[in-house]
């Protein structure tokens, strides 16, 4: 739960300022779409296979918003 606060927090700070220079809005779409979902499985207390299914895609998606953000701001 404290690793999840932590990722809201810096995706809170990090998507917006990184939005503002690539402005590509639909990367961080995909940043705060995982987020949402890995709080959703935490908010709905899965357990088990749900909770792998619902997680890999949250922190998948939050992976690739990463990975977009840094190929963005390193073209530049």
């Amino acid at each position: 739960m404290v690793l999840l606060a932590l990722a809201v927090l810096i995706a809170l700070v990090s998507f917006p300022a990184a939005c503002r220079q690539h402005r590509r809005p639909a990367v961080m779409i995909a940043g705060f779409s995982g987020v949402s979902i890995l709080m959703l499985a935490v908010a709905l207390g899965l357990e088990g296979h749900w909770e792998l299914v619902v997680s890999t895609i949250g922190a998948s998606l939050l992976v690739a918003a990463h990975w977009a953000n840094r190929r963005l701001l390193c073209s530049d």
